[in-house]
């Protein structure tokens, strides 16, 4: 996803950063390291957490007022 983002980052600047995805992802290693891949990680959790919990109590909401059918 790393590798992805900053290729369509790269593409809005006209300026040319990396050859292709295997280029940038050796840059980013290189230059950043691994940790470099898991930047944002810990908010992609929670995205993902809070998603779940809306579709699980939508459900469940909709079971105690009797809406459900």
């Amino acid at each position: 996803d790393t590798v992805r983002r900053r290729m369509m980052m790269q593409s809005g600047t006209g300026k040319v950063m990396y050859k292709n995805s295997f280029d940038c992802f050796a840059q980013l290693v290189k230059k950043e390291g691994a940790k470099a891949f898991f930047h944002g990680g810990f908010s992609n959790i929670i995205r993902g957490t809070g998603g779940a919990l809306v579709l699980v109590l939508y459900g469940e909401i909709q079971d105690a007022l009797g809406l459900k059918k």
